[in-house]
């Protein structure tokens, strides 16, 4: 009983830290894709004003 409860205790805290992994994953992989998209965009207007 005690074994079972101590297993699934720890298997709780895997979920918890693997979710809490994704989100940070998640929010990193955005800022980044934000910072991506926006230096894209920089340089396409920079080609456009013929100053790159």
């Amino acid at each position: 009983m005690y074994c079972t409860a101590l297993s699934s205790y720890r298997q709780c805290i895997q979920d918890g830290l693997l979710a809490c992994l994704s989100v940070r994953v998640l929010t990193k992989s955005t800022k980044y894709l934000g910072h991506l998209t926006s230096i894209i965009q920089n340089l396409g207007h920079s080609n456009f004003n013929g100053k790159y």
